[in-house]
């Protein structure tokens, strides 16, 4: 039994060992790429773009009842497969796009 228990201590300390590493690791690489200039990140205000959220707006523009489609926002959501959150966001900047692209 007391085997059993040193074995499953020496594994733990050896696994925080490696965690510790990792993020002295991390940090040090961090540290070294912000001295060379290099910024850690996306910088503030950047939006990604992918391909699913193309789509999906072109499904909503197409499908949804506040641009002229027959679909209710459920249902626009579900052929979509996307969040309700992320449903609501492609429905403003598709309205601000069309609205600015009418001025």
């Amino acid at each position: 039994m007391a085997l059993a228990e040193e074995q499953i201590k020496s594994a733990f300390l050896q696994s925080e060992k490696e965690v510790t590493d990792l993020h002295t690791r991390i940090s040090q690489g961090m540290r070294e790429s912000k001295k060379n200039g290099n910024r850690i990140g996306l910088e503030k205000g950047t939006t990604l773009v992918t391909e699913k959220s193309i789509k999906c707006k072109e499904i909503i523009k197409k499908h949804a009842i506040e641009f002229g489609g027959t679909l209710s926002d459920k249902e626009v959501m579900t052929l979509c497969k996307i969040s309700r959150n992320s449903y609501y966001k492609y429905i403003i900047i598709s309205f601000f796009r069309i609205k600015s692209s009418l001025n």
